[in-house]
């Protein structure tokens, strides 16, 4: 898929915007970049880093982008709709998932 050109993916460059943020070749700051043409890039973008931070138990970072991208009300994203009941879940126990050492960052 990696060497798939961009005109051939289903929605353009953005997947491959994704793999890249995903195999690490960019960070979450470029790939929300990358991701701001497009409401709904965007808000699938800010909850693949949200899940990032989240799977690093980075709660608090987690919280701030399953917001912001449930924030851009997309009706019909999956992943808005998953945001906003993460956050639920996340304001009810700060510490779900409890199988996931919390690890807090300066930024």
């Amino acid at each position: 898929f990696r060497a798939t050109p961009q005109a051939r993916s289903p929605k353009g460059p953005w997947r491959h915007h994704l793999l890249a943020f995903t195999c690490g070749d960019i960070d979450a700051e470029e790939f929300l970049k990358r991701s701001a043409e497009s409401r709904i890039d965007l808000c699938q973008a800010h909850f693949f880093v949200a899940m990032s931070h989240l799977a690093r138990g980075e709660r608090s970072k987690a919280r701030q982008h399953f917001q912001t991208g449930s924030q851009l009300k997309i009706v019909g994203s999956l992943e808005e709709a998953i945001s906003r009941s993460l956050l639920v879940q996340l304001e009810r126990d700060p510490a779900w998932p409890r199988w996931i050492p919390e690890h807090t960052i300066d930024d």
